[in-house]
């Protein structure tokens, strides 16, 4: 039987102290809080979830799972250590193992609609779009007002080509969240496949204003616009893109198609080469081709 932190004042101030740092953003904190609080009782898994977390948010993943795998041997009925170990694993690139932890929290709790979203996420990155198709369902009908499933159910779909079906999810999702700049850009990205490149260039115009720090809207916006031969304003947009987010490969890989379209060659292998050391590695491929001209 798990032991309650309240039985150890110090302990629990410790916890509290942790848990309001977290939120506040102050992963290194809440970390030192948590191991304070450990150190006292090591017995309670919360304690190693709860680090897990923070560990997580700061980009230490093998530290996180270290936490998320004490807690599970401490209460293996904790459903959230299996999920947040589940979400590390996905960060980490091991989707097919995120799936097998969102199956035992789903098999502990039944109706979280996270779960399924999250388990979805998962199996769309192994390429099972099936099955994430038929996760998010689960997670829309557990929540009808679930508009991160609707916008990952629409992004499995364009994976699985039904951009129909995709935009409709993002026409709902924003229905829900008129506001989320990424649902009106990646509704631009299944329009755009789609054939509708006016459509796609709105969407993206859209999802700028109402977030005019939000990158992947002008690195879209500059693919159609670049795809319909307006290479100055494709230009544009993927020099904004950068300077909003310098480890974007996929704006200097399309910002190198472009300056190489408008004859720049060496500016065109510049931005391949920084491609592809982002590891966008087509770009290296195209790099050559420049080369063997």
């Amino acid at each position: 039987m798990q032991k309650n932190i309240s039985e150890t004042p110090e302990a629990e101030s410790y916890f509290i102290s942790g848990t309001a740092k977290y939120k506040s953003g102050d992963y290194k904190g809440a970390i030192e809080d948590y191991s304070a609080a450990i150190v006292l009782e090591p017995g309670i898994a919360e304690l190693y979830n709860n680090r897990g977390n923070a560990r997580n948010d700061m980009g230490d993943y093998a530290g996180a799972i270290e936490d998320y795998n004490k807690a599970i041997e401490l209460d293996p009925t904790r459903a959230s250590a299996y999920y947040n170990r589940g979400n590390t694993k996905i960060y980490s690139g091991s989707a097919d193992e995120a799936v097998e932890d969102y199956n035992m929290a789903i098999e502990i709790d039944k109706d979280y609609a996270d779960f399924y979203n999250m388990r979805g996420i998962a199996k769309d990155d192994t390429g099972d779009y099936k099955g994430a198709v038929e996760d998010f369902d689960t997670a829309i009908k557990l929540n009808p007002e679930h508009a991160k499933a609707f916008v990952n159910r629409g992004i499995t779909k364009i994976n699985a080509g039904d951009y129909k079906g995709a935009i409709e999810d993002f026409d709902r999702a924003i229905d829900l969240n008129p506001d989320n700049a990424k649902a009106y850009t990646i509704r631009g990205i299944a329009k755009n496949k789609a054939g509708k490149k006016k459509d796609a260039i709105e969407d993206c115009a859209k999802a700028i204003e109402l977030d005019r720090q939000f990158a992947p809207a002008y690195c879209m916006r500059g693919i159609v616009r670049s795809s319909i031969g307006d290479f100055s304003g494709a230009l544009k947009d993927f020099d904004m893109a950068i300077e909003l987010d310098q480890k974007n490969a996929e704006a200097y890989y399309n910002r190198g198609n472009v300056r190489y379209n408008l004859r720049d060659t060496k500016g065109a292998e510049e931005d391949l080469s920084i491609a592809g050391k982002l590891g966008f590695k087509k770009a290296l491929e195209d790099i050559k081709k420049i080369k063997n001209k």
